[in-house]
């Protein structure tokens, strides 16, 4: 049987490869190298990284997994959520105008009317607040976050603590304006935030959810230059 002799790539090495066979180890350095297409094109296969890449891609593929797992799972739980809210909003309204009502004093609210309201107030409430929940999962599952609670009452608030609050609630990415709009006597406003922007857009609401990295403008009220 013939053999092939090469240069290990990695220490030089003399490497003898048997007829048919494409691949040895280094009997010096230990590595394994390949003989692609039975050409003298030498390379080092790197069993280590191959394996670290392999690692990756099962955890990654283990993690979209889990992930589509928790989607099914959550959109499960929102449809039997939103049958049992229905459910007994209809059975309340039965209650209210079908089997409560009182002939004889029809003025009179009887016990399954106020049952029947009850829970039909408890219903209504009920998806209202899931339906936050839903939105606000939702929304963390993509990354996102909420500007904090104290965009509520901005124009009262010193652009530090605005900052800071930002900052709290995980965002990277701010600046401070300087809008220098005061004279020498209106002092009172100095520092004061005048308007919050995220990516260009005025935030008044608490209810919004931007990315970590969304560009934060504070604009604030500071003295012109003289």
């Amino acid at each position: 049987m013939q053999a092939r002799t090469y240069n290990c790539p990695n220490c030089q090495a003399n490497l003898v490869i048997p007829e048919g066979r494409n691949s040895v180890f280094c009997t010096y350095c230990g590595s394994h190298v390949q003989l692609d297409n039975g050409e003298q094109i030498l390379r080092i296969v790197d069993e280590a990284r191959i394996a670290e890449t392999e690692t990756d891609r099962t955890v990654r593929l283990r993690e979209i997994e889990a992930d589509e797992n928790e989607r099914k799972s959550f959109a499960r739980s929102k449809t039997i959520k939103m049958a049992i809210y229905f459910i007994i909003g209809f059975v309340s309204i039965y209650l209210m105008y079908i089997n409560g009502f009182d002939e004889k004093n029809p003025a009179e609210i009887t016990p399954l009317q106020f049952a029947g309201t009850f829970g039909l107030v408890f219903s209504v409430t009920a998806l209202i607040i899931n339906a936050k929940r839903d939105s606000a999962a939702n929304h963390r599952r993509d990354g996102k976050i909420k500007v904090p609670d104290i965009v509520a009452s901005w124009d009262v608030q010193k652009k530090e603590i605005v900052k800071a609050s930002f900052e709290s609630a995980g965002f990277t990415n701010i600046r401070l304006v300087p809008l220098k709009d005061l004279g020498i006597f209106s002092g009172g406003k100095k520092e004061i935030v005048e308007s919050i922007t995220v990516n260009g857009e005025k935030v008044k609401s608490k209810n919004k959810w931007f990315d970590p990295n969304a560009l934060v403008v504070i604009s604030y009220h500071s003295n012109k230059d003289f």
